[in-house]
């Protein structure tokens, strides 16, 4: 079995912010408070277009929503919206409420897509770990790590990509699926001849947005067998709203739990030491476990945004911006260079953007290029003539 689901209703337990369990009743109730929200936004986004109003971010919606149409909850209900807003909004779309388009957001018909093709909306485990498909993409291939790419030069005779230890890698074409964040820096990376004006202004119209992740190792077990993922509501938006264990059958013995924070909590530990981050994360856990939780005997923390601790990929996923649009990824997702300079990863695919899937989802499009000659027409025989990066 390649995967297997998690934070489906069997395995998932949702807690309050003083880490009382919720019944199934109570949780659904969550979930119809956040539909009838978005329900609201949709209507709102459509009405403004038909009066001629501009775009205005998720978060002035909201606003829009109270001051124009009376439109209120149950104070107490806060907690609820914004765990519901911390995940949709700012961990998937690695967004800022603030930011985000509203007019966007409306338009993504990701539901449908999904529902189309049976996908289960329930987050994927890779048995054994990303590692396997790692391991079985490379073999064969001259795989080089630590070696970041500095310029990308391109003409009728070929592409050489240049790397920071002073060489350069030859081929026939390049396929780019470095994040925006790295497009978006001449500095980090270059393109002789430079890239076409619209390709330019579609990298600038878009942007990406922050996150940390947290992995824990631990000595013991301090979870029941069988529950996968933990969510919890916090008064503060955005703060650690799930925990998840890799312990699921057929994966992993260890005692593994990973979290993940977004938008602006996480801009507040992004550029903080590892230590602090750990802190915050138990700090909470405690509270679903108290007196259960012992510091992990190994811990590791990725970030993807500013600072000093993650400066090269510039955020986590992309996301369009107030006055943006979705299409500008179509665009960032040409060829440029005759064919020779081909474009994938997320921030590449207008419909389904933010997410590892997606990425997979956009290198298809290049892998269907072959058969009808597109890439062929450029002298590429097979993969081994194409740099991957």
């Amino acid at each position: 079995m390649l995967t297997s689901s998690s934070g489906s209703p069997a395995h998932w337990s949702m807690h309050d912010s003083e880490g009382v369990s919720l019944s199934a009743t109570e949780v659904a109730d969550t979930f119809d408070l956040f539909a009838r929200v978005e329900g609201e936004l949709v209507n709102l986004n459509r009405e403004n277009r038909k009066r001629g109003l501009p775009d205005v971010s998720y978060q002035a919606g909201l606003e829009q929503l109270e001051a124009e149409y009376g439109f209120h909850f149950d104070p107490d209900k806060q907690n609820e919206l914004n765990w519901h807003q911390a995940l949709k909004i700012e961990k998937r779309r690695s967004a800022l409420e603030t930011l985000l388009s509203l007019r966007a957001y409306e338009e993504e018909p990701y539901t449908e897509f999904r529902d189309e093709r049976g996908w289960s909306s329930y987050d994927q485990i890779i048995s054994g770990g990303y590692g396997e498909l790692i391991n079985a993409l490379a073999d064969g291939l001259d795989v080089r790590v630590n070696t970041p790419a500095t310029q990308i030069s391109y003409g009728d005779d070929g592409v050489k990509v240049y790397t920071t230890d002073g060489g350069y890698v030859y081929g026939s074409a390049v396929v780019v699926t470095v994040p925006l964040g790295v497009l978006q820096e001449e500095q980090k990376l270059s393109f002789d001849p430079k890239l076409s004006k619209e390709k330019m202004e579609a990298v600038g119209s878009l942007e990406m947005g922050p996150m940390i992740k947290l992995t824990m190792k631990f000595a013991t077990r301090f979870w029941e067998r069988g529950t996968y993922c933990w969510g919890m509501m916090a008064d503060e938006r955005g703060e650690w709203p799930e925990y998840f264990v890799t312990s699921m059958e057929g994966h992993t013995d260890e005692n593994i739990m990973f979290a993940y924070i977004a938008g602006k909590y996480s801009l507040a530990l992004i550029d903080t030491p590892d230590s602090n981050v750990q802190a915050a994360a138990l700090r909470k856990l405690r509270v679903i476990f108290p007196g259960g939780v012992d510091n992990p005997v190994a811990s590791v923390v990725n970030r993807w945004g500013p600072g000093n601790y993650s400066e090269y990929f510039g955020g986590a996923f992309t996301y369009v911006p107030v006055n943006s649009s979705s299409s500008h990824m179509a665009t960032l997702s040409k060829p440029a260079g005759g064919g020779r300079v081909l474009f994938a990863g997320e921030a590449t695919c207008p419909l389904l953007y933010g997410a590892t899937s997606w990425r997979v989802v956009s290198v298809f499009a290049i892998q269907s290029m072959m058969p009808n000659n597109s890439l062929l027409n450029i002298g590429c025989s097979s993969w081994g003539d194409i740099i991957l990066m």
